[in-house]
C-alpha cells in the first residue's frame, strides 16, 4: 500500500471486504498478507480489483497485489514464501496493473535471469524489427497477452481490428515466427518484454 496508513482502520475495512475465511496482516512499511485455506471459491482478480477500488476511494491509498501460489503446510512453506517474495520484488517486472501473480512475472524473471549475450542472439533479430514500428512492441504484447484475439486486442488498445490485423501479418511476415503458435509467441513476447524494459531504462538515465 502507498500512502498514510491508519492501521486500525485499514484493518477493519479489509475485515469487511474479504470472505470470513481470509486472514489479513497488516505490517508497519505498509506491506500485508491475506492467508486464505485453498477451497473451491478463493480470491479472483475481480474480487481484488473490487478492494484495491474501495481502499482507494475511502483512504486515498493505492495498493499493489501479488498473489502467490497455494502451498501445503509444513517445513518447506517459508522457503516457498521467500522464492515467491524475491520474484515479486524483482526490479523492471511490473507493468501498470494492480493485481500480479506468479504467471504474469514469470516470464520476465526468465528474461532477467537470461545472459545478455544469450538475449542479444535470441531476440535481437525480432527486437529490430520491433525498433522499425513504435506501436508493434505494444500491439504484439497486447495480441498475446489476449490469447491472441485480435478483437479484444483492438477493443483493449482502441484500434479497429482490421488495422491490428493488418499490422500482426505484417510482423509475422518480417519476423517469419507464427505467433499464433505457442512456441512463437513465447518468442516474440520476450523480446517484446525486454524491448520494454531497455526503453524504460533509457528514459530513466
Amino acid at each position: 500500500m502507498n500512502g498514510e496508513i491508519e492501521h486500525s482502520m485499514m484493518k477493519e475495512a479489509f475485515q469487511h471486504l474479504l470472505p470470513e475465511d481470509v486472514q489479513s496482516v497488516l505490517f508497519s512499511d505498509g506491506t500485508g498478507l491475506f492467508i486464505e485455506r485453498k477451497c473451491n471459491e478463493v480470491l479472483d482478480h475481480e474480487q481484488l480489483f473490487t478492494i484495491s477500488h474501495v481502499i482507494e476511494s475511502d483512504f486515498f491509498v493505492s495498493t499493489l497485489f501479488f498473489t502467490g501460489q497455494f502451498h501445503k503446510l509444513g517445513p518447506h512453506l517459508p522457503e516457498a514464501f521467500s522464492f515467491e517474495r524475491k520474484l515479486f520484488s524483482m526490479p523492471g517486472s511490473l507493468s501498470h496493473s494492480t493485481i500480479h501473480s506468479v504467471e504474469s512475472l514469470l516470464p520476465s524473471f526468465l528474461l532477467h535471469c537470461l545472459p545478455s549475450e544469450w538475449k542479444t542472439h535470441l531476440l535481437g533479430h525480432v527486437i529490430t524489427i520491433l525498433e522499425e514500428d513504435p506501436d508493434w512492441t505494444q500491439i504484439i504484447k497486447v495480441f498475446l497477452e489476449n490469447q491472441a484475439n485480435v478483437s479484444q486486442t483492438a477493443k483493449q488498445l482502441f484500434m479497429h481490428r482490421n488495422s491490428v490485423q493488418y499490422r500482426i501479418e505484417r510482423f509475422i511476415d518480417k519476423t517469419g515466427i507464427d505467433i499464433r503458435s505457442f512456441q512463437g509467441a513465447i518468442l516474440a513476447y520476450l523480446a517484446c518484454l525486454d524491448h520494454l524494459h531497455d526503453k524504460v531504462n533509457k528514459e530513466e538515465e
